[in-house]
């Protein structure tokens, strides 16, 4: 265990003397402060004194665009019709869903973690690979530790490293958004839509079950790019195949959600933030379902891997 949490500290230094890893962190920082201006003096409109107003207006604008388009899809006419109940809910739980502080700037902030799941995409394409285009993996390998041992290091680096991305996000976001919104109440709350109606739920509480769900998102699509990067020896494909994988696994869930096999597929179950409302299409999935289908579609895309570069000629 010594030796392989040297290992890691080993990756941990590379990865994190290598600049453009360290610009990565300065464009979440930039990210979280443009997010931050835009909320503050662009999206600015709505006012938090008169909010029950507002709500009224908007319930009744979406009600006379219903009204006046009844040949709308009805796909469109049920999102219309769950807004407005979404905004009766605020209005009878006398819940200010306008109301800004520093916590449910966090909420917002983490919106944009895509950005997190392609940094560390491209880390997780390289880690490996490098190693053979420079072709320092053979000096690593005449050192006494284990293959398996290299291999687990760089991807438990790759995991760190996507962690602490997300720390900085966090941190940055609560800082940014207390110096322009103020510090929120640690009681304060947002309405969810559940499968069985509308409820009142803290932020914060929320804020952890969306940063836990979304990080094993990324870890998952992060270590399919990992085994491409092993399997290929190529950063390059590994990038490719997984930015292509990621823009096409909207159509890919919707094509095989019409097969009854479809459910054990692994497309339908990376999305595990879908189970924090009821807005996801295969009703015959649960978060627990989904939960274990992603642990053993990962733990096959390592052992792959692993085994992979264990019998590997170097």
């Amino acid at each position: 265990m010594n030796v392989t949490v040297k290992l890691i500290k080993n990756e941990l230094k590379k990865i994190h003397k290598s600049p453009r890893n360290l610009i990565f962190y300065l464009m979440i920082l930039a990210i979280v402060i443009g997010i931050g201006l835009m909320s503050k003096y662009i999206d600015s409109a709505t006012s938090e004194e008169n909010w029950k107003d507002q709500l009224e207006n908007e319930i009744k604008e979406t009600q006379e665009f219903i009204d006046d388009n009844p040949e709308m899809p009805i796909g469109v006419k049920e999102d219309q019709v769950k807004h407005i109940n979404n905004l009766e809910y605020y209005l009878s739980s006398n819940t200010n869903p306008y109301e800004k502080n520093n916590w449910t700037f966090v909420m917002q902030a983490l919106k944009f973690s895509s950005v997190i799941s392609l940094f560390t995409i491209i880390l997780a394409s390289e880690i490996v690979s490098n190693e053979f285009a420079k072709g320092t993996i053979k000096t690593l390998l005449t050192k006494p530790f284990k293959r398996w041992k290299i291999l687990l290091s760089k991807y438990c680096s790759m995991i760190i490293f996507m962690f602490s991305l997300y720390l900085c996000l966090i941190i940055t976001s609560i800082i940014v958004g207390a110096f322009l919104f103020g510090i929120g109440d640690f009681n304060s709350s947002v309405i969810i839509a559940t499968n069985t109606g509308y409820e009142q739920q803290l932020l914060i509480p929320n804020i952890l079950k969306y940063f836990c769900l979304k990080s094993l998102d990324i870890i998952v699509i992060c270590t399919i790019t990992f085994m491409i990067s092993t399997l290929f020896r190529s950063n390059t494909i590994a990038l490719v195949l997984t930015l292509l994988l990621l823009f096409g696994s909207g159509f890919l869930t919707t094509w095989i959600n019409n097969f009854s096999w479809g459910k054990y597929t692994l497309f339908p179950n990376m999305n595990l933030t879908q189970f924090m409302t009821y807005n996801f299409d295969n009703d015959n999935i649960s978060m627990y379902f989904s939960l274990i289908a992603v642990i053993l579609y990962s733990s096959l895309f390592l052992g792959i891997t692993f085994y992979t570069f264990n019998k590997k000629d170097i």
